[in-house]
């Protein structure tokens, strides 16, 4: 019952966070590259932090080749995966790609700034299930696709930045 809930939640972020229409990833210039903590599923299927890292860095400087990888830096891409087993041979995995950024906080008088924060300003989601085996690879297949997703909104909010493909 437990996985059932857990999953249940899970759909339930993933379709609510996939509706987010405003995306602001105008002049950004510079990443850095976070991967959230993975579970202990996530780690026997073959995932790493590391190994996530440079797979996302690699993809960045194919999609993106106009964006440097500098930590530390303001703007940041965040990689997180959330998996559980649902069965001895199952898991069913969350994964997200996110961007952040700082934005400025207006006050609603006079439009003032009256502070940052650092904000998520694009998200991707979905959530994968199937065999443990096949997972690893389902997952980075899926952080391509939403990586891609990526570059596409990037290049339409940025014209005039050319695209080295």
């Amino acid at each position: 019952m437990k996985t059932v809930t857990f999953l249940t939640c899970l759909l339930l972020f993933a379709t609510s966070t996939n509706s987010q229409q405003a995306a602001n990833l105008k002049d950004v210039r510079r990443l850095d590259v976070e991967v959230g903590s993975l579970s202990t599923v996530d780690h026997e299927m073959g995932l790493s932090e590391e190994s996530l890292r440079s797979f996302v860095r690699t993809s960045i400087e194919r999609e993106l080749p106009e964006i440097e990888i500098e930590p530390p830096s303001n703007d940041y891409i965040r990689i997180r995966i959330m998996s559980v087993k649902t069965s001895e041979s199952s898991v069913a995995s969350f994964v997200s790609v996110e961007l952040g950024r700082y934005v400025t906080i207006l006050r609603d008088e006079d439009n003032q700034a009256v502070g940052t924060v650092l904000a998520v300003v694009w998200e991707k989601s979905a959530m994968l299930a199937g065999a443990s085996q096949d997972m690893d690879s389902k997952i980075r297949d899926e952080v391509s696709k939403q990586l891609t997703a990526l570059a596409t909104d990037y290049h339409q909010q940025n014209p005039t930045v050319p695209e080295f493909r």
